[in-house]
């Protein structure tokens, strides 16, 4: 997987009444990587299916909880968030919906 560059805008330039919480991401602990995701049940959807693959192909390090992946808000600017959606499918592995 990409690992997808940071914007350095903590949310500063919201707009529409978006939030942050309303911008989902995958964050996969361990090399710290952030996906964009379109809506938070995709974001669930892609977690659910990388912690499968993760199990599947190194189990030693699922059972020591080397790596992690979880749902959380994306914490930067929507308009890197849109960029990162862009990518969402081709980088996680997963088909679109």
């Amino acid at each position: 997987m990409a690992r997808m560059s940071m914007d350095t805008e903590v949310g500063n330039s919201m707009s529409n009444n978006t939030t942050p919480e309303e911008l989902w991401c995958v964050h996969i602990l361990g090399p710290d990587d952030l996906y964009a995701a379109p809506s938070k049940a995709e974001a669930e959807r892609a977690v659910a299916h990388m912690k499968q693959y993760w199990e599947k192909r190194h189990p030693e390090d699922a059972a020591l909880n080397m790596v992690r992946f979880e749902v959380e808000p994306w914490p930067y600017s929507p308009a890197s968030h849109a960029n990162g959606v862009a990518t969402f499918y081709n980088e996680i592995g997963i088909s679109t919906p």
